[in-house]
């Protein structure tokens, strides 16, 4: 149940970090979006993830395709995050509930992986989620310097509404002029035990990205990653903090040789797809949030 719990832990601040771009923003019409973004509060997005992985123990493959669905609502300054998730692993459904609350430079994440039957919350030091998720002049400027990164490719309906396409190629580099990608290193770290620091993110292949900017708005309304790249790069991590966790519980870690031992020989997990996509609607139209009582006095997941 550790191992599920701290698995659930780990995708849900993917999400929540993911979630948070939206709040940014990019774009002759991204300094407008940029512009425009900055100054909402509050918004609801669909968000759609699909993971394609795989894993073979001694030979035997299990197919572990993952989809997961749902709203999200996300209040800024401080932050705070609502989401109603679907989740099908293996084709079995699980209904995750979601919620995080920012204080100070903490950020709780409570979850639930029974749709509100049990609760469990973990603490991660973040740093300014509300400054992360707005647009500062540093991120602009960021922002204006990769407009030229992106293409024009038509237009797409989104929600009833006629929105111009853009797409670009983009490296860690250029992305880390816009995300505070170390403090989600940092936040995943804290979460899942893994040893980020030994990730090397200049190694990792450029992420396709696509944005849809509202005609009519200049809003951004829809936005695509596929960040299959950054998870095959953290896979051999993941799965050196599942063997030490796992050793480390059954007391074997300490046998000689036990703990540097190589999955490799029986164990692989395979990343073949992860693709996350968002819709964004209701800006400044989103309620308040109110996190369940159940959830509050969650027991604390220990990493």
């Amino acid at each position: 149940m550790k191992v599920w719990n701290k698995l659930v832990a780990l995708v849900l601040v993917l999400v929540l970090a993911l979630s948070l771009t939206a709040c940014g923003g990019f774009s002759g019409r991204m300094a407008k979006a940029a512009i425009k973004m900055q100054k909402v509060q509050n918004l609801r997005m669909d968000i759609d993830v699909d993971l394609g992985m795989s894993m073979s123990v001694f030979g035997e493959v299990m197919d572990l395709s993952t989809a997961i669905t749902g709203p999200v609502d996300i209040i800024n300054a401080p932050m705070k995050l609502k989401a109603d998730l679907n989740m099908t692993v293996m084709d079995e459904p699980i209904d995750l509930l979601c919620y995080a609350d920012q204080a100070g430079n903490s950020t709780i994440v409570y979850f639930s992986a029974d749709d509100g039957e049990n609760w469990s919350k973990t603490t991660t030091e973040t740093g300014d989620l509300s400054a992360n998720a707005s647009m500062n002049a540093d991120t602009i400027k960021a922002l204006a310097a990769l407009a030229s990164s992106f293409e024009e490719k038509g237009t797409e309906t989104v929600k009833g509404s006629e929105a111009i396409v853009y797409s670009a190629v983009l490296d860690m580099t250029q992305l880390e002029g816009i995300l505070s990608l170390q403090n989600t290193l940092d936040a995943i770290e804290k979460v899942s035990a893994l040893k980020l620091d030994e990730l090397d993110l200049s190694t990792v292949a450029p992420v396709p990205v696509t944005l849809c900017i509202d005609k009519k708005t200049n809003m951004l309304v829809k936005y695509t990653a596929d960040v299959t790249s950054v998870m095959q790069a953290m896979t051999p991590l993941i799965l050196q903090a599942a063997l030490d966790s796992a050793l480390s519980e059954s007391g074997l870690g300490d046998l000689a040789d036990l703990g540097n031992m190589d999955l490799s020989s029986f164990f692989q997990f395979d990343v073949s797809k992860v693709v996350v996509s968002a819709v964004l609607y209701d800006f400044d139209a989103v309620g308040e949030i109110t996190i369940p009582p159940e959830a509050l006095a969650a027991e604390e997941l220990v990493a």
